[in-house]
């Protein structure tokens, strides 16, 4: 049954021009969802929703109100396009959710900003370098983002604590995180933008850095406030060519290089060192040393997936290995061979399910055959948390 959704216009005392939706692909009407081929919006034109209304469209949205009467506040605006579409607004617009499930690109104009959750499918928003800025301001971190779907450009997001970017080039996904921000004020917006491309840096190499990655670096961009800094995490994807232990490394405003370091897992680069207020490029950059370290905290909750199961930085380097996790009696309690680290987003790994794990110490022993044949052991206590 086809229900009826009330529309909620609110009229000035003056002649204002009608709310034009322009069918070409039919409507569909569940609930308080509309669905849309185009979107057009006339100059004038007020109205407002009630909170979590959904508009799904088909082509994409052309906002000419300049008057900012057009209250997109409590949309969530799904994007389903299965060729170029974009989604244009002569006013800064907020809206409460966005969502891309599309075969193509978004291509955007003018002022947007989400402030409740992003969520990325399929296909990608592309932020032009001019005209056109967006912003994620709610507060919980975007998990999301993927090889099919991401945003190219600029992107700002607000808050402190941990913030995931889903960016990337036209080249491939490339995001980055930023643990443990440190800021002035909640409200700064801090952008990055995954840039293709050989970043020309001139400066002399830090000791321990033997090269850089040429093929993309990241940009960051800050706004209204002050940014002192957090841990940055840097994708490795489609560092294939670039084999070794990878570090992440800071160009700043007065042009010299930091090593901040760097753990490998999951396909980031994680800084062991904070970034500067000084920062403004962030490459990625390889190790003279690599060292194999032992992340000493596995939390295998269903609200934590950054720590559920036992990640060893760079073991992947060394495929001769092996690792047993041994309780405070010295009781082996799992041993693997060739150790490779799983996603987080499960508390299982290889057959073992860290959540059956009781609070407390073990031990972790790394046994491993390095780059010259040599035979290396190192021991590390793990607490799991729960």
């Amino acid at each position: 049954m086809v229900m009826i959704i009330s529309r909620y216009i609110q009229h000035q005392k003056r002649k204002v021009n009608r709310l034009y939706f322009m069918f070409f692909m039919g409507i569909l009407l569940a609930g308080n969802h509309i669905a849309a081929a185009q979107l057009i919006i006339a100059d004038g034109t007020a109205f407002s929703a009630h909170p979590k209304t959904i508009i799904v469209t088909t082509s994409g949205i052309d906002n000419r109100n300049k008057t900012g009467l057009a209250d997109f506040s409590n949309i969530e605006l799904g994007l389903e396009a299965s060729s170029a579409a974009t989604l244009t607004t002569a006013s800064p617009v907020t809206l409460f959710g966005l969502g891309i499930n599309s075969t193509s690109k978004y291509t955007l104009g003018g002022s947007w900003t989400v402030s409740d959750g992003i969520r990325l499918v399929s296909g990608n928003l592309v932020v032009p370098s001019t005209g056109a800025t967006f912003t994620y301001t709610g507060a919980k971190d975007l998990a999301t983002g993927s090889a099919t779907s991401y945003i190219e450009g600029l992107f700002f997001t607000q808050g402190k604590g941990t913030r995931s970017l889903p960016i990337g080039t036209f080249a491939g996904y490339f995001p980055v995180m930023l643990d443990n921000i440190q800021a002035a004020d909640a409200s700064i917006n801090i952008g990055f933008e995954a840039i293709q491309g050989d970043p020309g840096v001139t400066s002399q190499l830090p000791v321990g850095v033997s090269d850089l990655f040429k093929e993309h670096y990241w940009k960051l961009t800050t706004r209204g406030g002050t940014f002192s800094g957090s841990n940055v995490g840097l994708s490795n994807l489609g560092t294939d060519n670039f084999p070794g232990a990878l570090l992440a490394l800071e160009l700043g405003t007065d042009q010299n290089i930091t090593n901040l370091g760097g753990i490998t897992l999951n396909h980031v680069v994680k800084s062991t060192a904070k970034s500067t207020a000084l920062g403004s490029l962030y490459v990625l950059g390889k190790s003279d040393k690599v060292d194999v370290t032992v992340i000493n905290v596995i939390t295998p909750t269903p609200d934590d997936t950054r720590n559920n199961v036992l990640q060893i930085s760079n073991i992947e380097l060394f495929p001769d290995n092996k690792v047993t996790l041994v309780d405070r009696y010295g009781v082996p309690v799992k041993t693997w061979t060739d150790f490779k680290n799983f996603e987080t987003t499960s508390t299982s790994q290889d057959g073992f399910d860290f959540a059956t794990m009781g609070i407390g110490n073990y031990i972790c022993i790394v046994e491993y055959t390095d780059s010259a044949g040599g035979k290396q052991k190192i021991t590390q206590m793990v607490t799991v948390l729960k």
